[in-house]
């Protein structure tokens, strides 16, 4: 049986459509990751009994999804099209991210052309009808005699680039009626005025194309005489004749090209990396204030003093801290962001993470680490989203050492990864299962209560317990994410609290296969360090063979052969010393 209601719309399910919809499961404008809709669904495939269904179940049938598109954005046939528009009252004039109308992303697609030419239709009668309804009658009017006439275009018939792209952006405007308006009055105005102008366009052009000509001529041959030839180097000048000159003139006679383009250069760069730093530091200041209430509700102190939430640590890296709570002694929030201000080494990480993944490619990431107080056992237990989670394990020691599990407590895009399956169950309350939500997974990485380090530990030491949580996350700077982020929180804040007052324990079963984990992962570093220790001595070994034979070349015939003598000397009494031992 289908229990996903996307898949399920697709198919025409009504069934499995409606058990999901009236179970109070899913509702008709459930959005997936992508922020599809079951109405987008039905809608695309032509299901328009299914697609009425859904809407008398409260949904919208101009609903959006991630990238903006309506369902009319995905109609496929020109008969569900009509019945949208004409019956379910779907909006064709609302504009998707990319600032389309259903009309033109359909048009830009090209596949169903007479779908295109119907919703482009309607936009056209309506803003005719409108307009010509509130035009003047013809006669006397104020004085003036108003008559209209309808005069077919000379040469094809076509109407020019120009003013098709101005009525294209007149029907596709806020408010068409208005705007058409005042194209006619302004083509009036225009019109009863053009014997002053005439001359003035042209003019003008020329004008423009006499001073662009000038600077693209200073750019190839620096300043040039009346005439269009090259003026006279500076470098030309005799002594006397520069020695005649004022300070002015032999200003005016240098070469300041690449002066200028450096000076316009560093601008530039400086506007870039400005932008960038700013860009950055919204994003930070937006995320902050939007979980400011919960901390705010939970700590003492939220920031790092004297007012300010955060430390700037660069253009790409910011701190904050929170702390003064019952059984969590501090939270460190770190971010880290694409390094905007320097757009060369932007493109370049973009462009190596294209192949190599030593180089990751810059996102911006936030890690909020929680480091309880309380006293609790030592334990592994996470949720991961399923986007990425290979990385996730592959970058996180502490992951590396936990065995994936899929339950039907986890929305469909989010795994558990723990050492023991008990701790997934103990830890997962019903605050923190209900604050999981399904579309979370495009910005939560992983939430984790960890004791081990991040990075792989080479020694044993490294390997000491400290407990914390650890909250990973592709900054979101969104309203309703950072309400949902808010809300995690908060769910995590009391998991702690309530292993802090033993409201949640674990079985000794389950803590013994943690401490046997501990001792193979010592045993493996132990293991690990007697190689090296091994390796570092047959170098050792190795190397003063080296430096004998070296020294050995570097004698005189006498000396080598009084060396060899010894050396089988040597040999000669540790040969005996074996005989008499094995005697």
């Amino acid at each position: 049986m289908v229990s996903n209601i996307w898949v399920a719309a697709a198919d025409n399910d009504r069934n499995v459509v409606k058990s999901l919809v009236e179970s109070g499961g899913m509702s008709p404008n459930s959005k997936d990751p992508n922020g599809y809709t079951p109405i987008h669904a039905a809608a695309s495939y032509g299901h328009l009994d299914l697609l009425r269904y859904l809407l008398g179940k409260g949904g919208d049938i101009n609903i959006q999804d991630n990238e903006g598109d309506t369902p009319l954005h995905h109609v496929e046939d020109l008969s569900t099209a009509r019945a949208m528009v004409e019956e379910l009252k779907a909006d064709y004039k609302i504009k998707n991210s990319e600032g389309q109308t259903a009309a033109q992303y359909i048009e830009e697609e090209g596949e169903f052309p007479e779908l295109a030419k119907y919703l482009r239709s309607l936009t056209h009668e309506e803003l005719t009808s409108s307009v010509l309804d509130n035009l003047p009658s013809p006669g006397n009017v104020d004085g003036h005699q108003i008559r209209y006439t309808m005069e077919a275009d000379q040469g094809d018939g076509e109407m020019d680039e120009e003013r098709r792209k101005k009525l294209e952006a007149i029907v596709n405007s806020e408010n068409p009626e208005e705007a058409l308006r005042e194209l006619v009055t302004s083509a009036v105005r225009d019109g009863l005025a053009q014997y002053k102008e005439n001359e003035e366009p042209e003019r003008s052009f020329n004008f423009v194309v006499v001073e662009m000509d000038a600077i693209v001529n200073y750019v190839k041959f620096g300043l040039l005489n009346a005439d269009g030839t090259p003026k006279k180097l500076y470098t030309a000048y005799t002594l006397d004749e520069l020695t005649s000159m004022s300070l002015l003139e032999r200003v005016k006679i240098a070469d300041w090209r690449m002066e200028i383009f450096t000076v316009a250069f560093t601008l530039l760069f400086i506007i870039v990396y400005k932008g960038g730093d700013l860009y950055n530091h919204s994003k930070v200041t937006k995320f902050l204030a939007g979980v400011k209430d919960v901390f705010d509700d939970n700590f003492y102190q939220f920031g790092v003093g004297d007012g300010k939430l955060y430390i700037k640590d660069s253009a790409e890296a910011y701190s904050s801290y929170a702390t003064g709570r019952e059984n969590i002694a501090k939270v460190n929030i770190t971010f880290r962001l694409a390094p905007r201000q320097n757009i060369f080494l932007w493109f370049m990480e973009s462009g190596f993470s294209f192949f190599t993944d030593s180089v990751p490619a810059p996102k911006d990431r936030a890690e909020i680490v929680i480091f309880p107080s309380a006293d609790y056992e030592n334990f592994i237990s996470a949720i991961v989203s399923k986007l990425g989670m290979s990385d996730y394990r592959k970058f996180n020691y502490f992951l590396a050492l936990t065995k994936t599990l899929d339950s039907e407590k986890l929305p469909e895009s989010f795994v558990f990864m723990s050492e023991v399956n008990d701790f997934n169950e103990k830890t997962f309350t019903e605050k923190l299962a209900s604050s999981i939500k399904l579309g979370m997974a495009s910005y939560v990485r992983y939430l984790a209560f960890t004791d081990q380090p991040n990075e792989r530990p080479e020694h044993v030491r490294n390997l000491l317990p400290r407990r914390r949580v650890v909250l990973s996350l592709n900054l979101p700077t969104g309203k309703e994410e950072l309400k949902e982020v808010s809300d995690l929180l908060g769910a995590v804040f009391d998991v702690i609290d309530q292993m802090a007052e033993k409201k949640i324990t674990f079985r000794p079963e389950a803590i013994k296969k943690i401490v046997k984990n501990r001792e193979q992962e010592i045993q493996k570093i132990e293991k690990a360090q007697e190689e090296l220790k091994k390796e570092e001595e047959a170098e050792e070994k190795a190397k003063l063979k080296r430096q004998q034979r070296e020294s050995f070349r570097n004698m005189s015939k006498d000396e080598q052969m009084k060396a060899e003598k010894r050396a089988q000397e040597r040999r000669q009494r540790k040969a005996m010393k074996k005989m008499k031992v094995r005697s």
